[in-house]
């Protein structure tokens, strides 16, 4: 925990806070929306082989979310054709 203000105001409460506060999926949305887009996506495999398959599906992921994924926040473009003008 950072803040000593609300560290002290839960002492003052007998309240004991871990040190190792767990970290939830909605920590951070931007993070989860990738992460939601890769698990729905076809041909998800529950369990990578080793590291090397789980960066190259990521990689692929990542590629296809890019340059053949229409996005309807930016009028079904991809992102390549918003980011290059074509």
């Amino acid at each position: 925990m950072r803040s000593t203000l609300l560290r002290d105001a839960l002492a003052e409460h007998d309240v004991t806070v871990p040190h190792n506060l767990l970290y939830t999926s909605n920590d951070n949305p931007f993070s989860e929306a990738g992460s939601r887009t890769m698990k729905y996506r076809s041909g998800y495999p529950k369990v990578f082989a080793d590291s090397d398959s789980a960066r190259a599906y990521i990689d692929d992921c990542v590629f296809c979310y890019d340059t053949e994924h229409r996005h309807s926040w930016i009028a079904l473009f991809t992102p390549e054709q918003v980011h290059d003008g074509s």
